[in-house]
């Protein structure tokens, strides 16, 4: 399979789409070409603030060309309810038709369109949007440093485009992308420098504050044995300025104790075994039990020549082993005697 290409269809991604598919609708039967207008301008419509009332006013117009409530947008195009405006003697407002339907509004010049502030106030049985206030829309987006966020630097060179910015003064290729954002800020409202470094002020990150030394630092210091804590000699240098000053954590003699605790004897090595002995060998019996060492004078008599053939030399007699025709005169016949 090859590489994907594609983005992972979602409910954003499918809404997107569908603002993408009705630009491109408009753009053919409007022919936004003829007026110069690029099929990339649609990603201007990103600067719809939500759940506002937006009104399309030209600079050289004494009155809005189009006001309606602006529910979300989807970076091609934004939805917008129609409004109708709403008159009780003093009292002007807005109200929401209940009549129309919500349709889609493409924002090709956003610096011609403004944000009307209201106040929701509660008039007999109607709930009317009370304009307090009227903030140019790109100014209403700047001004808010999450709205900022969002913006890419394909945005904003966009933006510049369309705000007609000198390449002197706007080049992307030396230009950072905080640099960018500057230059818009001083096209956007060159006369107000008070909101301007008011919004460069926000963009700055505030510097994070190194602390070293403190109640965690110290008991995570104490825990560890004494080699490891030469490791972090500025911590612990932190701590004992701490300590030295008059606060700590861990008390110096509980933790004292605490490593005495810990620093165990070390116990002697047990002896080894000795090996077990081994077992003499035992002697193999024969067929009939045991063999008897044969003494000389046993076994059969072999005669006077085996005998000398044998040692030599005949062996001296000592029993007469012949048969003779004495009679045999048993043991118990001699005690009776």
């Amino acid at each position: 399979m090859s590489r994907k290409t594609w983005g992972t269809i979602s409910e954003e991604t499918l809404v997107r789409g569908v603002a993408a598919f009705n630009f491109l609708r408009a753009y053919t039967l409007d022919d936004l070409s003829s007026e110069g207008v690029r099929v990339a301008h649609g990603k201007l419509s990103k600067y719809a603030v939500g759940l506002q009332v937006l009104q399309l006013k030209p600079a050289d117009a004494a009155v809005p060309e189009y006001t309606g409530f602006c529910l979300s947008n989807s970076q091609w195009g934004a939805l917008f309810w129609p409004v109708c405006i709403f008159q009780d003697g003093d009292i002007t407002g807005y109200f929401l038709d209940p009549a129309a339907e919500v349709h889609w509004v493409f924002m090709l010049k956003p610096q011609d369109w403004q944000v009307v502030c209201t106040k929701a106030t509660l008039v007999g049985d109607r709930i009317v949007m009370i304009p307090t206030d009227t903030v140019p829309i790109l100014k209403y987006y700047f001004g808010n440093t999450s709205h900022q966020n969002q913006l890419t630097v394909a945005d904003l060179i966009l933006l510049a485009e369309v705000m007609n910015l000198n390449k002197e003064d706007f080049n992307p290729e030396k230009l950072l992308r905080v640099e960018m954002v500057h230059c818009l800020l001083d096209k956007i409202s060159p006369e107000d420098h008070e909101w301007i470094d008011k919004v460069k002020a926000s963009m700055k990150k505030p510097q994070a504050q190194k602390t070293i030394g403190d109640c965690l630092d110290e008991f995570i210091l104490s825990e560890m044995p004494l080699e490891e804590q030469r490791d972090f000699k500025e911590v612990a240098e932190e701590v004992q300025t701490r300590q030295k000053a008059g606060w700590t954590l861990v008390d110096q003699k509980f933790r004292q104790q605490h490593e005495k605790k810990k620093a165990k004897p070390k116990r002697k090595p047990k002896a080894k075994a000795k090996p077990a002995a081994k077992p003499e060998p035992k002697a193999k019996s024969g067929k009939f039990g045991r063999k008897r060492k044969r003494m000389d004078g046993d076994g059969p008599d072999l005669g006077p020549e085996k005998g000398r053939e044998s040692h030599g030399e005949a062996a001296p007699r000592l029993i007469d082993t012949r048969v003779s025709n004495r009679p045999m005169i048993c043991l118990s016949t001699l005690l009776t005697l």
